[in-house]
């Protein structure tokens, strides 16, 4: 895949983490309050789902154990 090369590992981690802290940081007031997800919620959780992924796969790439 081309884009594998495209950043290194540590600057992935680096960037997911700051996404998911920010994610993270608007996600979590609308889940504090009782007011019903609206539709912003739900993708900022599927964002936040997506940077956690993407941190994972760095993280193993990182370790070197995730190959294929």
């Amino acid at each position: 895949m081309q884009g594998k090369s495209f950043l290194n590992p540590i600057v992935k981690i680096i960037l997911c983490t700051i996404g998911m802290a920010t994610m993270g940081y608007f996600l979590y007031p609308v889940l504090q309050s009782a007011s019903p997800l609206d539709r912003l919620a739900v993708v900022r959780g599927l964002v936040l789902l997506g940077f956690t992924y993407l941190l994972v796969q760095s993280i193993k790439d990182l370790s070197g154990r995730g190959g294929s």
